[in-house]
């Protein structure tokens, strides 16, 4: 698929701010075919799960 804008994320414990992330990018009323690319570091806190909720939540 071809996108407009390619999203390249990278977090480690970004538990906390990273739902405000991702529901802000996904509100934008845009027309643009975007894609969301989420690079974990490893993260020891809950971050791998928000990643795993928001995949199957925004339409991964």
């Amino acid at each position: 698929m071809n996108y407009d804008v390619s999203l390249i994320i990278t977090t480690y414990n970004e538990e906390k701010y990273l739902p405000i992330l991702l529901d802000s990018i996904n509100n934008q009323k845009t027309d643009l075919k975007m894609e969301i690319i989420i690079i974990d570091d490893s993260s020891t806190d809950g971050t791998l799960d928000i990643i795993k909720q928001y995949d199957n939540f925004i339409g991964g």
